[in-house]
């Protein structure tokens, strides 16, 4: 059905619009900057499908949102109707929160320099600042501007009409100070004063010296030259940072030239085709329709040829018969963006220019790095490997001889397993390796550490070198004195601590396969101290100084020492200094290699397998991790999409320091499953069944007629004491439900209690107020008190307007409720439910109403106030009996009997726990621990 009326009203709206916009009354809003410098990457050797597009994004635009739009057609990008209907690549910003100008700290035309452009053409044009002198400031203001502010904040935009310029430049205000040289204190660790021929130097110390040091010449240059805006120079950064403030914008008398920008990068990863002209614009957006659009620019992404592998090495082991190749076929950083199918190596002559007739001497899949392979070599061989990539392009690292090197491979790492990851959803398999193993870590610490002064003659100087710092002597006015020499005035040298601090800390290397829990520790032949806590580490305080010998040893789960010697360490050191002592790291490390028999291809991304994997040819075998030998384990997460796909097969490379390998025996094949229950929550059930147990035999016995003893509750038993107070005082009653929705347990609790309330109050016919912060609250109170009343053969009584509504404002609704007690003078006043900040104002102003107050509440922050103010609160879960207390529901007390039965069991668990714990019968502690995430 058409209405004409409609129609005609739509065309004098756009009627309107039409005429606003052509006076002006209407704009379109611009964002304050296009994106300048942009600059394209093509990822290099990867398989043409990959590209960064970088730009500036200046901190005083307005821009919070970046859209890239690119086709292979650019008549596509041509309008925005056209190109708005491709799906852009999107980038958002951090935007800085601009401030107002600080007019009086940023002005420096006192300083008297002039702005000039080096190309006022350019989108971003490069600033020079220039000092004026007498010479040039004629010349300055012809060709260039004065600066008034120098800001080192982004301004609001609207707080003057100076057109907004973005630049480029680097510059900083220096502020030196006024108040002559300065000193400071270096410490120079590990070292002390020693005296030579030459003079004083430092030399190697168990402690430390501390040197009162003045100022470089080349600082004391850099502030003599007083304030200025300066260039930022690299080499003097220090100086910069120390003195300058990094200047984000100049303003002149017409213009404000910003300089502060961030690189924003924009990664076009796998959805764009190789070696095709393609055509892109950036939209720059600001959240409230403003934009900026680019000029249409172009971009290819080039497939090249895999880059050649580098580092390249062939250890040869004679004895063995064995040649150890290496090699890296790939930048690291790149390593996701990686295009290679596979390396082969091959034995090289010289007559093989072209690198194609050699001998082939192995093929390896992409993840590898290093080879075994076993056959007849000499000396003089020679050898290449190539490299090809997905498309079949191919390219050849430089020829390399053999290398004699009697390696040995390491001890594989024993035992070594591939299993199910134990109680989860079938989403991981687990690799897992080694023994139980401890190690020691000492920190000493000189609780009141001692500096004595030392004298030292004038003219020596701090120097900075590459190893730390050298004490050097210079005759006043040397020449040679380094402009970064730091004259000293005092030196103080630690002295040796009679007593120390010290921390011991143990780290475990286990896997989920070992029983080991914490660790034990004894100092000398003391008795050894368990960490029960797991704390993971062993204080000792006032140790004098001498040897001490530490014995530490892993402990099982049952508090029994594991019997492996790597789970055993002793210790012996001396302590005569303060350091820190850490135990030697195994350089040792493991690559895991994963195969998958099915290949699995989910909107065009490899998934898992490996192209052509073949169980029985590691070499076809994908990595998946890589690890300290001292981790013991891996987990190899998979997706929903790759549960239960296929059956996986895993092998593990063992790496020594030296960089040769042994490889495991292939694992598998092996499918994660998902457990039924989680064995480690074992517990959690147990304490189920118990309650529901508990909860069924109570109901059947109360609804049987049996009665049980309800320990009374002080706030619900002068229930009755109240209201018949307000009875005899011919005054209402309050009732107030919290600040909480319906959905709130502590509501649902205030409401049955609210039920006994009305009812007994309808039966004294006492008037009851009831102001509710929720409107869902109020319609149910009002149901609540109108059965109430109904219960009490009083319909008459129930009056709907003393339920309503207050305030939906915390404390707007506690003024509300003040003001009633005060104009209404309530005899007595009830708060059943969640209550906030607002608990206090209402509390105080009942007290000097001179009401009778009873508080009910599980908000912990809130319940000192009402202890202290009202004359009975239920504490907590006492808010909830209660409504059992009253109702006498079989339900609700059998509920409430189950509960105290099972607090009864939780009471002496943990009476035998702690003995448990204290007398180290960990079999009992053990048996409640529970893993509550996987």
């Amino acid at each position: 059905m058409h209405h004409p009326k409609v129609k005609t009203l739509a065309a004098i709206v756009a009627m309107m619009w039409v005429l606003l916009s052509l006076s002006g009354c209407v704009q379109e809003e611009t964002v304050s900057a296009v994106p300048t410098g942009v600059q394209v990457t093509d990822i290099p050797a990867d398989d043409g499908t990959n590209l960064v597009i970088a730009w500036r994004h200046y901190k005083a635009s307005t821009a919070k949102h970046y859209e890239v739009y690119y086709s292979l057609s650019k008549d596509s990008l041509e309008t925005e109707e056209l190109f708005g209907e491709l799906e852009p690549a999107t980038r958002s910003v951090q935007v800085t929160s601009p401030v107002e100008a600080d007019t009086a700290s940023a002005n420096v035309r006192h300083l008297d320099y002039y702005l000039v452009l080096d190309d006022p053409s350019s989108e971003t044009p490069r600033v020079h600042i220039i000092k004026a002198t007498d010479e040039n400031r004629d010349s300055l203001a012809q060709i260039g501007e004065k600066v008034l502010f120098a800001e080192d904040e982004v301004v609001e935009p609207e707080t003057d009409e100076r057109e907004l310029v973005f630049a480029e430049g680097n510059y900083y205000r220096i502020q030196p100070p006024n108040d002559g040289d300065e000193t400071e204190r270096m410490t120079v660790e590990k070292a002390t004063l020693a005296e030579d021929s030459v003079g004083l130097k430092i030399a190697e110390g168990i402690g430390s010296l501390v040197f009162e040091v003045g100022l470089s010449q080349g600082e004391k240059d850099f502030r003599d030259a007083g304030e200025r805006i300066a260039e930022f120079d690299e080499e003097l950064t220090a100086f910069f940072y120390k003195y300058g403030q990094k200047i984000v914008a100049f303003v002149t008398e017409d213009k404000r030239y910003t300089l502060d920008f961030d690189v924003v990068q924009l990664f076009l990863r796998g959805n764009i085709e190789a070696d095709k002209q393609y055509y892109y614009k950036i939209v720059a957006l600001d959240g409230r329709g403003g934009k900026a659009v680019t000029e249409i620019m172009e971009f290819i992404a080039v497939d090249e040829p895999p880059i050649p592998a580098a580092n390249t090495s062939a250890r040869w082991n004679p004895e063995r018969g064995e040649v150890l190749f290496g090699w890296q076929g790939f930048i690291p950083q790149l390593r996701e963006f990686k295009d290679v199918r596979e390396y082969s190596i091959h034995r090289w002559t010289e007559d093989d220019t072209l690198f194609e007739s050699g001998e082939i001497l192995g093929t390896y899949a992409s993840d590898f790095g290093a080879a075994k392979i076993k056959g007849d070599f000499s000396e003089d061989d020679m050898f290449y490997i190539a490299t090809y990539d997905n498309a079949g392009q191919k390219s050849t690292s430089e020829p390399f001889g053999l290398v004699v090197d009697n390696f040995t491979p390491p001890a594989l790492v024993d035992p070594l397993n591939v299993l199910d990851f134990e109680n989860d959803d079938g989403s991981a398999l687990a690799v897992r390796w080694g023994v139980p193993e401890i190690a020691l870590d000492i920190v000493v610490i000189d609780p009141s550490p001692k500096f004595l002064k030392r004298e030292i003659p004038g003219s020596y100087y701090l120097v900075p070198t590459p190893e730390g710092h050298e004490l050097m002597h210079f005759d006043p006015g040397d020449t040679l004195i380094p402009v970064n020499a730091l004259p000293v005035a005092g030196v103080e040298e630690s002295q040796l601590a009679d007593k120390f601090d010290v921390t011991v800390s143990y780290r475990m290397f286990v896997n989920d396969d070992h029983d080991a829990l914490y660790a034990r520790l004894k100092l000398n032949d003391g008795k050894f101290d368990n960490d029960f806590q797991g704390i993971g580490s062993f204080r000792f305080e006032g140790l004098e100084a001498g040897e001490y010998t530490f014995e530490a040893t892993l402990l099982n789960s049952a508090g029994k020492p594991l019997d492996n010697p790597e789970a055993h360490v002793v210790k012996t050191m001396t302590i005569d200094r303060p350091g820190a002592f850490r135990a030697e790291r195994p350089e040792d490390y493991v690559r895991i290699y994963r195969g998958n028999a099915e290949i699995i291809r989910k909107d065009t991304v490899w998934l898992a397998g490996t192209p052509g994997f073949d169980p029985a040819n590691k070499f076809t075998f994908a990595q998946i991790s890589i690890a300290g030998i001292i981790d013991r384990q891996i987990r190899d997460t998979f997706t929903d999409s790759l549960r239960d796909m296929g059956e996986y097969y895993y092998f593990v490379r063992h790496f020594g320091p030296d960089g040769s390998f042994a490889d495991s025996e292939v694992f598998g094949p092996i499918t994660p499953e998902s457990q039924w229950f989680h064995s480690q929550k074992a517990m959690v059930l147990v304490l189920v069944i118990l309650f529901v147990a508990f909860v069924n035999i109570f109901l059947f016995l109360a609804r049987k007629g049996r009665k049980f003893y309800l320990r009374p509750i002080a706030g619900i038993s002068h229930l009755d004491e109240a209201l018949g107070r307000a009875t005899e005082m011919g005054r209402p009653i309050l009732y107030v439900l919290g600040l909480t929705g319906i959905s709130d347990i502590a509501t649902l609790a205030g409401l049955t209690i609210l039920g006994r309330v009305a009812k007994k109050s309808a039966e004294f016919q006492t008037r009851i107020l009831i102001p509710c912060y929720d409107p869902i609250v109020m319609i149910v109170a009002q149901e609540t008190v109108k059965t109430a009343c109904m219960d009490a053969g009083r319909p008459d009584i129930y009056n709907e307007e003393d339920v309503f509504y207050a305030a939906g404002s915390q404390f707007s609704y506690a003024a509300a409720v003040a003001g009633l007690m005060v104009r209404h003078k309530t005899a007595a006043n009830f708060y059943m439910g969640m209550f906030f900040a607002e608990s206090l104002i209402l509390t105080e102003t009942g007290s000097m109403t001179g009401s009778i107050q009873i508080a009910g509440t599980d908000a912990v922050t809130q319940i000192p106030f009402f202890i202290t103010t009202c004359d009975y609160t239920l504490i907590g879960e006492e808010l909830y009996a209660a409504s059992a207390y009253l109702s006498q529901d079989p339900l609700q007390v059998g509920t409430l009997k189950a509960q105290d039965m099972l607090k009864a069991i939780y009471m002496v668990v943990i009476v035998l726990g702690t003995v448990a714990m204290t007398t180290g019968f960990m079999w009992f502690v053990n048996l409640f621990k529970i893993k509550l995430e996987q």
